[in-house]
């Protein structure tokens, strides 16, 4: 401890330096634990606490350093895993924080990052990626086709497009031969 004494500027309580810089850290714990979205806090905290080593609590550098881990890809709304970006809205995180809490008593504790909760959610990212894929090919495959238009183009495929615009070409280019020769010929008899 130091040997200089400080005042609290809201209290007036004389200590050390080194307490009110330990109360900043705290500070700032609880204002990046406030800023977890309200469905999460709880599970946030029960999370947490799987990293607290046996016998002994938590300093607060190391759950401020936690929560701040946890807070930038939750604010995010996508973690980055694989070289991918998988999208992270805070359901998935719930299911993530639901399935990793649940499944405590298989883990090894204390945790040391936060790489598995990060696979469940790059995980129920990809399901849920997967559901919305296969839900818009059934609509589509659902969808009614419109009927073929002649003068519309969407409407047609690619062949029977390239195929009439091939035909345009030899009607233009077969009026442009006969023009040439009529002009030709209009030369020559003069």
């Amino acid at each position: 401890m130091s040997k200089y004494q400080a005042i609290c500027p809201a209290c007036g309580a004389f200590c050390s330096p080194e307490i009110f810089m330990a109360e900043a850290v705290k500070r700032e714990a609880i204002a990046k634990a406030l800023r977890m979205p309200h469905p999460l806090a709880l599970q946030v905290q029960v999370y947490i606490g799987l990293f607290r080593p046996p016998n002994r609590g938590h300093s607060v550098d190391r759950v401020d350093r936690l929560l701040q881990e946890l807070l930038e890809p939750i604010e995010a709304g996508k973690i980055r895993r694989k070289g991918r970006d998988w999208p992270a809205p805070v359901e998935v995180w719930k299911y993530a924080l639901e399935q990793v809490i649940e499944k405590r008593s298989t883990l090894r504790l204390p945790l040391k990052d936060h790489n598995y909760l990060f696979e469940v959610v790059a995980g129920q990212s990809d399901k849920l990626e997967a559901e919305a894929e296969k839900k818009q090919e059934e609509r589509l495959k659902n969808q009614p086709r419109r009927p073929t238009n002649p003068q519309d183009p969407v409407g047609q495929d690619a062949g029977a497009i390239a195929e009439k615009q091939m035909e345009k070409m030899r009607q233009t280019v077969a009026k442009r031969k006969a023009k040439e020769e009529a002009d030709r010929e209009d030369q020559a008899s003069e």
